[in-house]
C-alpha cells in the first residue's frame, strides 16, 4: 500500500514535470508558429490605430472586446511589434495559464493541478489558439480563475475573495465574449449552492455578479451583432 506522504510526493513530481512539459511545448509553439495570420494581423492593426478612441470605435470589426487591442497596444509600445515579440505575448498567455492552474489548487485546497495541466496544457487546441495574439489565452486563464474563486467564495466571504470573484468573472468575457456563457453558468452554480446552504448574503453577492455579467455581455453582443457586421453576409 502506498503511503499518503509518498503519494503526495509522486503527485507533486508529476505536476512539476507536466508544468515543465507544457512550458516547453509553449516555447516550441512560439518559435515555430511563423508569421501572424489574418485575425492576429487584424488585432495588431486595430491596436496600432492613431488613438485609443479609434480602437473603441472600430473594435466591433474584429473578434475581441476592446480590452484586448488596448492591452496589445500597450504591449507593442513596451516590447515592440515584431513577429518574435508578439509570439512572446502568446507564450506569456500560456505561461500565465500554468501559474493560474497552480494558484487555483492553492485557493480551493492543497492538491496539485494534474488534471488541468494534462487536459488543457497538453491540448493542441490550447497550444495553438491560446497562444495567438488575441484574448483566447488570457480569457482561458480568467475563466478558470472565475471557477476557483467562485468555489472559494462559497467557503470564505471575505472582501478580497468577493473582489476577486467580480474581477475574474467579469474580466473573463472582456477577453473572449464567448466566455459570457461559461461565466454565467459558473455563477449560477455558485448561486444554487449558496441558496441550498442558506447562505443568503453570499447568494446576493453572486446574484449581483450574474446581473453585471449579463448587462456587460449583452452590451457587447448588441455591438457585435450590429448592422455593420450583418451587411457582410448579405
Amino acid at each position: 500500500m502506498i503511503r499518503p506522504n509518498l503519494l503526495r510526493r509522486i503527485e507533486l513530481i508529476a505536476a512539476l514535470l507536466l508544468s515543465v512539459t507544457v512550458l516547453f511545448l509553449l516555447f516550441v509553439r512560439g518559435t515555430h508558429a511563423g508569421g501572424l495570420w489574418r485575425d492576429e494581423c487584424g488585432t495588431v492593426q486595430l491596436a496600432q490605430m492613431p488613438t485609443t478612441s479609434d480602437i473603441i470605435e472600430y473594435f466591433d470589426h474584429q473578434t475581441f472586446p476592446p480590452l484586448v487591442p488596448l492591452i496589445v497596444r500597450l504591449y507593442v509600445r513596451l516590447c515592440g511589434g515584431s513577429d518574435a515579440a508578439l509570439r512572446c505575448f502568446g507564450f506569456a498567455a500560456g505561461a500565465t495559464f500554468v501559474c493560474a492552474a497552480w494558484l487555483n489548487t492553492r485557493a480551493v485546497g492543497q492538491g496539485v493541478p494534474l488534471l488541468s495541466l494534462a487536459l488543457f496544457g497538453l491540448s493542441p487546441t490550447f497550444l495553438t489558439w491560446g497562444t495567438t495574439v488575441g484574448g483566447y489565452g488570457f480569457g482561458a486563464v480568467l475563466i478558470i480563475f472565475a471557477f476557483a474563486i467562485s468555489a472559494k467564495l462559497l467557503l470564505a466571504r471575505t472582501p478580497s475573495v468577493i473582489l476577486g470573484a467580480f474581477i475574474a468573472t467579469l474580466g473573463s468575457h472582456q477577453f473572449v465574449i464567448g466566455n459570457l456563457t461559461l461565466a454565467v453558468m459558473i455563477a449560477l452554480s455558485a448561486l444554487l449552492v449558496a441558496l441550498t446552504n442558506r447562505e443568503f448574503k453570499t447568494a446576493v453577492i453572486v446574484a449581483a455578479i450574474i446581473v453585471c455579467c449579463i448587462l456587460v455581455g449583452t452590451l457587447y453582443l448588441r455591438i457585435f451583432s450590429s448592422g455593420e457586421w450583418r451587411i457582410l453576409f448579405r
